[in-house]
């Protein structure tokens, strides 16, 4: 379904605003040509520490050190 969208709109990069390095890998796949990655900061606190953590450990998210 992305990708129909993509092409109907003849969308050949973009800058993509994530911390998922697979989203990236898979835009790229698509043929999509990601010219930069602008990084999500949400604020580090004790609600989302954990979360942000898990992320960082299990699916590989990309954050700066300090970011949890």
């Amino acid at each position: 379904m992305c990708t129909i969208m993509l092409d109907h709109l003849q969308v050949k990069q973009v800058k993509l605003i994530t911390n998922n390095p697979s989203k990236i890998q898979a835009l790229q796949e698509l043929g999509i040509d990601v010219v930069d990655r602008v990084p999500l900061t949400v604020g580090l606190n004790p609600f989302n520490a954990q979360y942000l953590k898990t992320k960082h450990e299990r699916m590989a998210h990309m954050y700066k050190k300090g970011d949890f």
